[in-house]
Formats: structure tokens, sequence, C-alpha cells
């Protein structure tokens, strides 16, 4: 019953539907991989922390513990910010993306549906319901659409940016805890 239904609003929605299922897909695949991502850097992060073994990609990424020269350590410090951010931006643009141009897809949906009205209207010759209804269908929908899908995309990439800060930050207190123990124990 669902899947008829869904089959009817990407048929009523037309070629603009299809580009907007493609990005919900691809949107769905960034959060599911990405979620997977960063539950296992937190992970391997605390893991890290507690002197406990972490997976070699982790430990090839961020080098923990941090060197007792304060210049090395700086440095080693540094790589392991660069590293992990590069690490936990990976594919976050795609949900960008697809959030500022989902609305524009689902705009642009709207407006071939609103010209199939037109179209309607005037080999008709009249403006009933029944004439513009299909045209003004689609458009409703295409232009739902483009805005779920623009919502879902920013709303994941904000609450991703959002984690990946908190994890970089937890990076920072390590080196400035590492800091400071090498200064305690330099005095």
């Amino acid at each position: 019953m669902w899947l008829s239904n869904a089959m009817l609003i990407i048929e009523r929605g037309g070629f603009t539907m299809v580009v907007l299922l493609a990005c919900s897909v691809a949107v769905l695949a960034v959060v599911c991989e990405r979620w997977y991502v960063f539950y296992q850097f937190a992970r391997q992060l605390s893991a890290g922390q507690t002197g406990a073994g972490v997976a070699p990609w982790f430990s090839s990424m961020v080098k923990l513990p941090l060197p007792s020269e304060s210049a090395a350590a700086q440095r080693t410090h540094e790589g392991n910010i660069l590293r992990a951010s590069a690490f936990l931006q990976a594919r976050l643009v795609v949900l960008a993306t697809i959030g500022a141009l989902a609305p524009f897809i689902g705009l642009f949906g709207t407006v071939i549906g609103i010209m199939r009205s037109f179209e309607a209207i005037s080999v008709k010759r009249g403006a009933g319901i029944d004439v513009v209804g299909a045209g003004i269908a689609e458009a409703l929908i295409c232009t739902a659409a483009g805005l779920g899908v623009a919502v879902l995309a920013v709303l994941c990439y904000n609450i991703f940016r959002t984690r990946m800060r908190q994890l970089l930050d937890v990076l920072e207190l390590i080196y400035l805890d590492s800091a400071k123990s090498s200064e305690v124990a330099s005095q």
C-alpha cells in the first residue's frame, strides 16, 4: 500500500521527484556512514585517553600519548587536529550541497508543474480544477519534497559539525592536559 502511494507521489512529481529521491538516498547514505564513523572515532578517542589499545586506523591518524617535549607535543597535536578534522569532515559537503540545492530542485519541479497547468488551460480553453489540478499537485509535491530533503540534510550537517567540534575539543583538552603535566614534571 505505502509503496504504491510512494510510487504515485513520484509519478505525480515527475522527473524532479526522481532527482529529489536520489538526493534523499544520498543524504541517508552519508548520514549512516558518518554516524558510524563519528561513533567509532569517539570510542577510539576514549580508549586512547585511557591508554587502552586503539584500532590501527585511529593510531595512524591520532598520535597518543603526546611526546613529553613541548615543541614536539605541539607539532603532534597540530597534526592530530588537522588529520582528525579532515577525517571527520569527509562527505559532509554532500549534506551541505544537497541542503542548499534541494529547495531549488523542488522549485524547478514547481515551475514545471505550473507550466503544465497553463498548458492544460490553453489546450482545454478553461481553468477548472479538473484542468489544472494535476499540474498544481505536481508543483506542490515537488516543493514539499525539496524542502523536506533540504531540512533533513541541513539538520544532519549541523549535528555532525557540532559533534565534530566536540571531538576536536577533546583532542585540544588532551593536548592542554599533556602540556600542563609536562610543566608540572619539569618544575
